[in-house]
């Protein structure tokens, strides 16, 4: 379990997040929704330690982790893998290198090994054969999936993905979809999910915790949502667009 407790943050004079509160349970799947800017990354990177609240705290698996130390939090963030929104890879690194960098950089497997785990994660997500590619030679939906492969290389116990349908053609963001559902079935995962896009919103219908105006106004089941009396969730609902 992860819970986020009273969570605040700003930027400048720019209040972001303010007083945020909610669990994410074992081996669920959870939207965090919301139109753009109203902060749903950058608490998605405050659950993963890459920004630190100005208040509150996050604690996964009853371990602080804003509070803790540079080593300690790095020990705690091995459980948690994010896959980010233009998939983050490392220009000057190939397939292979990109999607082996947590196992160099975190275990003791020889080379061999860590080729072997490769190739077996970029089969799960559908790739073969581009271990030695560049990201300048991948479309934009084979670099998403490049990045899945290095996100599950670790086996991690929870998984963040940011906009993982946005720039995508229909085609593409459908694949993205059964892609998720397929890992999160595989290996149980705890499965966070933040997107503006009601698409992908609509095919996941996991729980949905929905922010505006610096707070959670939603957290419930993806039905309650869509029958929700809030003019917020409705302006979203039925102004919004691929």
């Amino acid at each position: 379990m992860i819970q986020i407790k009273d969570v605040s943050i700003s930027f400048g004079q720019q209040r972001v997040l303010e007083n945020i509160n909610f669990d994410i349970n074992t081996n669920e799947t959870i939207l965090v929704v919301g139109q753009s800017g109203c902060g749903k990354s950058v608490l998605m990177k405050i659950i993963a330690g890459l920004l630190i609240p100005d208040r509150g705290s996050v604690i996964i698996e009853c371990q602080q982790l804003t509070k803790s130390n540079h080593k300690d939090a790095i020990k705690i963030r091995q459980n948690l893998a994010m896959l980010f929104q233009g998939s983050a890879l490392l220009d000057s690194m190939n397939v292979f290198q990109n999607v082996a960098l947590p196992l160099f950089e975190h275990t003791k497997l020889s080379h061999q090994e860590i080729e072997k785990l490769v190739i077996e994660k970029l089969a799960l997500v559908g790739l073969k054969d581009i271990l030695h590619r560049m990201p300048a030679e991948l479309s934009g939906g084979m670099k998403k999936r490049v990045a899945f492969a290095r996100a599950i290389i670790t086996n991690p116990q929870y998984i963040i993905y940011d906009e993982p349908t946005t720039g995508l053609d229909p085609v593409i963001a459908s694949e993205i979809i059964n892609l998720i559902s397929k890992l999160h079935h595989t290996y149980s995962t705890t499965t966070v999910i933040v997107t503006h896009d009601l698409y992908c919103i609509e095919q996941i219908a996991g729980r949905i915790v929905m922010l505006a105006d610096n707070n959670i106004i939603f957290d419930g089941s993806y039905d309650d949502y869509k029958n929700a009396d809030d003019k917020r969730i409705k302006r979203f609902l039925y102004s919004t667009e691929r």
